[in-house]
């Protein structure tokens, strides 16, 4: 994770924060494979789809959960690291994220 400050004004911080691929990617398998133990489709025994399959049916819907959380762990992380005590919950865009490239947010 590369964190860069973009602006210190006053009481206000703003941050660049870039998470590399290679997490997102990891994050995202594992909870494929969480997904999978668990997952029941016709023409096959309960926890027994291929990985393929799951990631084809529900990769979309894995891929958005994983962001929110890796987004949430990141900006909580930089909260923490710099000792910020935000009076509101901070405001993040995603300013760039090509697909299978790292994410970037502020």
């Amino acid at each position: 994770m590369q964190v860069n400050e973009l602006a210190h004004e006053g009481l206000k911080r703003a941050y660049s924060v870039t998470l590399p691929a290679g997490d997102i990617a990891s994050s995202r398998e594992k909870r494929l494979s969480e997904i999978a133990k668990t997952v029941s489709l016709p023409g096959f025994r309960p926890g027994k789809v291929p990985l393929s399959i799951v990631r084809q049916r529900y990769g979309t819907a894995v891929m958005g959960e994983v962001l929110e959380q890796s987004v949430g762990d990141a900006s909580r992380k930089v909260v923490s690291d710099r000792g910020l005590k935000p009076a509101l919950q901070p405001k993040i865009e995603v300013t760039n994220f090509p697909d299978g490239g790292d994410l970037e947010f502020r």
